[in-house]
């Protein structure tokens, strides 16, 4: 007599369930990479779906930023001031990041013998690592993105800006 199997071939149920199973890690990655990709557009910098990626910005010279409260040497107000001087002239909008603060970046006056782009952003004192009073040192070091907008075309330049204790 001979016996009858109850459940079909065991090796052809296990080859299909790691075929499923390799089948769902590969979705998985797939959203996930999707996921990061689209991460990284929505919490970079907007832009028209026209504009090209960005390419180096030069620099006419070296970025300035300082501490703008209304007493001298002190930190509790938040205060900072940003200058940047781009070497290429006729940009149609100037965007800067201090210290992950998005500053917001005014065009020169026209005629200005040095003309900058200039703004302020309101950083907690905690967030610089300042004291309450600061004359400059130990110096400090804060990163500083900027943008400019030349047509569709956006150019960007990263350094790294010494904070002075005062604006101007």
């Amino acid at each position: 007599m001979e016996l009858s199997r109850p459940f079909p071939d065991v090796r052809s149920l296990i080859a299909e369930a790691w075929a499923h199973h390799r089948r769902r890690r590969i979705r998985t990655m797939a959203a996930i990479v999707l996921a990061i990709v689209a991460g990284v557009g929505l919490f970079g910098y907007r832009t028209t779906s026209k504009a090209r990626p960005a390419l180096g910005l030069p620099l006419a010279e070296s970025p300035y930023a300082g501490v703008s409260c209304s007493e001298a040497n002190v930190t509790t107000c938040g205060r900072i001031g940003v200058a940047v001087w781009l070497a290429r002239r006729g940009a149609g909008e100037v965007d800067a990041v201090l210290a992950g603060a998005r500053v917001r970046l005014q065009p020169p006056p026209k005629g200005a013998p040095a003309p900058s782009w200039r703004g302020f952003v309101h950083l907690p004192q905690a967030t610089l690592g300042l004291p309450r009073v600061w004359t400059g040192e130990p110096a400090k070091r804060v990163a500083l993105e900027v943008r400019a907008r030349y047509g569709s075309t956006w150019r960007e330049a990263r350094t790294l800006v010494r904070l002075s204790p005062g604006w101007g």
